[in-house]
């Protein structure tokens, strides 16, 4: 990154990016922009996490990672090829939600290249570098799906098959510039704050290699107790023929409960917003993956368990500004008067609620003696970070 004083204002930059993303959506159907938007992500993150399932297979793994998108196009038999394997590991609809964005992820690299805008193709180059692209471009996919009920105020139809097509663009072309702005502002403040002198060149380090928001004390990284062994042991059995499930977001609870129970989770918010993702995942989660509340029924469960005003506004907080929606974990979004979610979303914001609450009254003060870690397998979710794995565990039919 250039020296952030050099030439540009950072607000400037954040402004112009953020109102062109606005324009860029208004001609969109708000409804339809976001159960389509809604659809992609949950195919993204499945894509994401192909490398948590065990194939037993070898061969099958190098022609599925390496499968060339580019010529897809032309030539769709390699895709075709992988589809029986997948439908035997998952189901008919997840096969056909992987078929439908590599037809997506194929269109736009030649969208791309046809453009010149060759950096940017290398992440639609094969599967593996799309999971990669996905990967690092998760924090935006997010923000991007706050945004679209507010920014959206027309009537153009969008369609599952056009998602990517219409919003990668926005992402790569004008929410790439705010991060690097927002980035340029904290130089700034850092600078003045330290009494630093200007430089030529300044860089931030903001994610680590699996492109993940740094944190003082990431879930895979606390110690091992007998109390968090004990925790853990109440997980419960997750299918096995599918990635997310309600099942696995009580595990992903009770794995955070686990890894941070000499902080004493439980008397702070943190249990209030745990019981009430409890009861969500049974109560209203359809398909072992959407959610879908009537606002009334969210105001009961806030009243129910006593959530406060903070938790609330941090449930369903949501913006036509851009730059606003980058720093939200909110996992509801109100479209078409009712508030819609998934098992994903919910289990990145209670991984994010975690580290807004005060240590509990009876937290253990030190250090535990035990200098084991967490190496479990993990699983990465929507939340940037990288959640524990518990063990053992087209525009064809997969919309809302």
């Amino acid at each position: 990154m250039t020296d952030p004083t050099a030439n540009i204002d950072p607000q400037w930059v954040i402004d112009t990016n953020t109102a062109n993303i606005v324009n860029g959506l208004a001609p969109y159907d708000a409804v339809t922009a976001t159960l389509a938007w809604f659809d992609t992500l949950r195919a993204i993150e499945e894509c994401i996490n192909l490398p948590t399932a065990d194939w037993d297979d070898d061969e099958f793994e190098e022609r599925l990672y390496n499968l060339a998108l580019p010529s897809l196009l032309s030539d769709p038999r390699p895709l075709l090829a992988l589809r029986p394997k997948l439908v035997a590991k998952f189901s008919e609809t997840f096969a056909n939600r992987f078929q439908n964005l590599m037809i997506q992820g194929a269109t736009i690299g030649t969208a791309l290249r046809h453009h010149r805008l060759f950096e940017l193709t290398e992440g639609f180059l094969s599967v593996g570098t799309m999971i990669g692209y996905f990967q690092s471009r998760r924090r935006h996919f997010v923000a991007m799906l706050h945004t679209l009920p507010s920014a959206c105020r027309g009537r153009q139809i969008v369609h599952p098959l056009d998602t990517l097509n219409i919003f990668v663009p926005l992402i790569d072309m004008q929410a790439l510039q705010i991060v690097g702005a927002q980035q340029a502002q904290l130089i700034n403040a850092a600078r003045a704050r330290l009494g630093l002198p200007a430089a030529p060149d300044c860089a931030l380090a903001m994610l680590d290699g699996f492109f993940l928001e740094p944190e003082r004390s990431r879930i895979t990284e606390m110690p091992v107790t007998e109390a968090s062994l004990a925790i853990l042991a109440t997980r419960e059995s997750q299918p096995s023929d599918r990635l997310f499930s309600a099942a696995e977001l009580r595990n992903d609870i009770i794995a955070t409960e686990a890894a941070y129970s000499e902080f004493d989770l439980a008397a702070t918010e943190f249990g209030s917003a745990a019981a009430f993702v409890r009861q969500v995942s049974h109560e209203f989660v359809e398909r072992d993956f959407w959610v879908a509340i009537q606002p009334k029924e969210l105001e009961r469960l806030f009243h129910e368990f006593k959530l406060s005003d903070r938790l609330r506004a941090e449930l369903v907080r949501s913006s036509a500004d851009y730059a606003t929606n980058l720093d939200s974990y909110a996992p509801f979004v109100l479209i078409d008067g009712i508030y819609r979610s998934t098992v994903s979303l919910l289990s990145r914001f209670i991984y994010f609620w975690r580290s807004r609450c005060s240590i509990g009254p009876s937290a253990i003060k030190s250090a535990p003696a035990s200098s084991s870690r967490r190496r479990s397998p993990t699983r990465s979710n929507a939340n940037g970070s990288r959640s524990r794995r518990s063990p053992g565990s087209t525009a064809t039919s997969s919309t809302l």
